[in-house]
């Protein structure tokens, strides 16, 4: 059985295009897909491999055509942020062809969502450097993928999903209830349609002359709905004009289980030099968990290497418990478990942060971070292994379709 919420969205749609063949064209009203506010994906696999994650355990969002992250990592953040990611949905970008809602709302097979999650990335960031005597600064550069194997489904109570859709339709009974009153008033005082049933109703009439007035009657009836047509028009597109509205503020958020695959491979230019570039590291991993209407709890596992020195590895494990509330904000812990092997080297590190998540805007998001890092990792600019960070995340392009 279909959820509640699809049946609403499905009447949705079936009401506004049969009232765009009464009335006017189907590109007056709505089109096939809106813009949708939706809880984006996490910040470019690049930054990852840099180090410079906002959020270790990242959390599973549905993706834009287009995302652009851009991250402050800098001290006191005095200075313009140098760390900056592009990610792409080809799926998305070609058009996703004749995909409806029920598809793209449902938790869908492996393959369906390998495509419709499947995102590209590039990553790029400046890094001063403290005490060396090669290069004050470093450039790092990475390709990453990312593509979720679990989505889950639409959730119809996030943001008063539902109770939106139910706006929605008494929007659409109180246009269908214009357009008909407006009908009916006009052909009960119109002499014409008035003489024709007359017409009719005498015994001698013919056959051929009952098609006749029938016929008479139809243009004469085609006649005054189009009449109503131009003159009900504006307030019909009005009317739509706020459906459409309220339909992109329904923030699209997913539930139930999520798995998510992410992988990438880092490039570093010491002092900026192109010629000194050298391929540094290469990670995969896992991150998903389950998660409910307002509570998350999610977890990693992840492989890195670093192919300049052979046998190094390192193996992250961890978790994060998020908490959603007050529709704009989601608060968040995590703890991650880090062991290094290889050449020689046996160690155990850790990470433990607070991350808040703001959603200041449709498809905008801005994230403060705050906590310890792996030992080593510089890429905070702290002189330490301090976490202070701030990330904003931009989608664009999150037409989806309602159909």
């Amino acid at each position: 059985m279909k959820p509640v919420y699809l049946i609403k969205l499905q009447l949705i749609v079936v009401f506004l295009f049969s009232i765009n063949r009464i009335t006017f064209s189907q590109d007056d009203l709505l089109e096939k897909e809106v813009s949708y506010n939706m809880l984006l994906p996490p910040v470019s696999p690049g930054f990852v491999l840099m180090g410079k994650e906002p959020a270790s355990v990242e959390r599973p969002g549905s993706v834009s055509d287009l995302a652009v992250t851009v991250l402050n990592q800098s001290k006191n953040f005095t200075i313009i942020p140098l760390n900056y990611a592009l990610e792409a949905a080809p799926y998305w970008l070609i058009g996703a062809p004749n995909l409806t809602f029920e598809e793209y709302g449902r938790e869908g097979s492996v393959p369906e969502n390998f495509l419709q999650t499947l995102s590209i990335s590039l990553a790029y960031s400046t890094e001063e450097l403290d005490n060396t005597e090669e290069s004050s600064s470093i450039t790092s550069a990475a390709a990453g993928v990312r593509f979720s194997l679990l989505k889950g489904a639409v959730d119809p109570a996030f943001n008063d999903y539902s109770l939106k859709l139910d706006s929605i339709i008494e929007r659409m009974k109180f246009i269908n209830k214009i357009f008909q009153e407006e009908i009916v008033k006009r052909k009960q005082g119109d002499k014409i349609l008035d003489s024709l049933k007359r017409i009719l109703f005498r015994p001698e009439i013919t056959a051929e002359e009952v098609k006749t007035i029938e016929e008479k009657l139809r243009l004469r009836n085609e006649i005054i709905e189009n009449e109503i047509n131009a003159e009900l028009k504006d307030p019909f597109l009005s009317e739509a004009e706020t459906i459409r509205n309220i339909v992109s503020t329904i923030q699209l958020r997913r539930i139930g289980w999520k798995l998510d695959f992410a992988g990438g491979i880092l490039v570093n230019f010491p002092g900026q030099e192109f010629n000194k570039g050298e391929f540094s590291r290469y990670g995969l991993w896992f991150n998903g968990g389950y998660e409910w209407t307002n509570i998350s709890g999610l977890g990693v596992f992840r492989f890195s290497a670093d192919p300049k020195i052979s046998g190094l590895n390192s193996y992250d494990i961890g978790g994060r418990f998020i908490y959603d509330n007050l529709r704009m904000f989601a608060f968040s812990a995590e703890g991650i478990f880090r062991k290094l092997s290889g050449s020689g080297t046996d160690d155990s590190q850790w990470r433990g942060a607070i991350i808040i998540d703001y959603y200041f805007g449709e498809n905008k998001k801005i994230s403060f971070t705050f906590g310890k890092n792996f030992e080593g990792q510089t890429g905070f600019n702290t002189g330490g292994d301090l976490i202070t960070a701030v990330n904003l995340l931009f989608g664009f392009g999150t037409e989806r379709p309602i159909q």
